[in-house]
């Protein structure tokens, strides 16, 4: 256990984590979340029931919006209509949250295990989980017909639009992948070995990605919360929050559904049965102090050597298994090339001597 311990606490090295607050601490496994305002909507997925809380009040019992359902998930908000997924019935819902009473209105079915939902200038997005394809319905026309917009994925979870591209996460591959929607028979992998992505919120150009748990070495380790900029045509993923604790206590949390609101990142932790959330400016200033050097490694993954740029001085550095265990060390420099040909394949960290430390995969 000590060795798991060390190896979270490497991960954790560079990154002032902020504290999660609670804002719904007595839900039964959220399977989404979402604001509106002032109100926070979450689906209670083993219920089947849409519940919206007054986020100026919590202490207040939660309305119920939607019930009667099998299994609902993914929440997502598009002018005043709430539309969600509801897994069990391979069916996609909507209400109009304008209303006292809304009522419940069929917008898609005859889906393949629909696990998230994304709305875009009129274009209903939807991820079949267990069909491995992208469905999509044209929302404008109501003589429209649901269509196969994506094929030939693995475990689709969740959507997300950033501008001309769609992002989704392949729960069953560990990938985050986008397609051009105006070309979706390209399928560009962003991020590969992540450890079952699953939810996606955006802000600007970030994309942040949800992994409820990791896997090392066959070890369930506890997840983390990462983001990307879609501008950089190659970007890195920066983790901003990691969940504390080794493989006794990996599913404690499962923090698998996002959304932001503003500066507050809201996290559905599913097995805590409960929302929180994350206050991005406070995280941000953590990452300025930690983050004065841009150091860069390439190439990730690798076959024989790796390469950091983008740093002045001259560097110690330490290679670790996901066991913890100092593999290498040396010094490096600007441009300067490290054997790790001796390295079995599987995921390391390397750890620096200005406090940066990165993650790498050996081929």
């Amino acid at each position: 256990m000590k060795k798991y311990i060390l190896l979270i606490s490497i991960l954790a090295s560079t990154i002032l984590f902020s504290q999660t607050t609670d804002v719904i601490t007595n839900i039964n496994f959220p399977g989404g979340v979402v604001t509106n305002n002032s109100d926070l909507y979450v689906s209670d997925w083993l219920n089947g029931i849409i519940y919206k809380y007054d986020l100026n009040n919590t202490d207040n019992s939660p309305v119920i919006v939607a019930n009667n359902l099998i299994r609902t998930y993914s929440l997502h908000i598009d002018n005043n209509d709430l539309y969600f997924c509801d897994t069990n019935a391979n069916t996609v819902y909507k209400i109009d949250i304008t209303q006292t009473n809304p009522t419940l209105e069929t917008v898609a079915n005859n889906l393949n295990g629909p696990y998230g939902v994304f709305v875009h200038n009129n274009i209903l997005y939807v991820a079949n989980h267990f069909g491995n394809t992208i469905s999509k319905l044209d929302l404008s026309n109501s003589n429209a017909t649901l269509e196969t917009f994506v094929t030939n994925l693995d475990g689709p979870f969740d959507l997300a639009v950033v501008g001309t591209d769609l992002y989704f996460t392949q729960r069953t591959a560990g990938k985050l992948s986008k397609v051009d929607l105006n070309n979706p028979t390209v399928v560009l992998d962003v991020l590969t070995n992540l450890g079952v992505p699953s939810g996606l919120a955006i802000k600007d150009q970030e994309l942040f990605i949800a992994e409820p748990y990791l896997i090392i070495d066959s070890a369930y380790l506890p997840g983390r919360i990462s983001k990307i900029n879609t501008s950089d045509p190659n970007p890195n993923q920066e983790i901003i929050y990691q969940y504390s604790g080794d493989q006794n206590n990996a599913f404690d949390h499962y923090g698998q559904h996002l959304f932001i609101d503003g500066n507050i990142l809201y996290i559905g932790e599913s097995y805590a049965n409960k929302v929180v959330s994350l206050n991005l400016d406070n995280l941000s200033l953590s990452e300025y102090e930690n983050k004065k050097e841009h150091l860069k490694l390439y190439p990730n993954p690798a076959n024989d050597y790796i390469q950091t740029t983008e740093f002045s001085e001259i560097l110690d550095y330490k290679i670790y298994n996901s066991l913890g265990q100092n593999l290498l060390s040396g010094k490096t420099q600007n441009n300067m090339i490290i054997d790790i040909s001796s390295l079995d394949k599987g995921v390391y960290l390397i750890q620096f001597s200005n406090d940066i430390t990165k993650r790498f995969i050996k081929n």
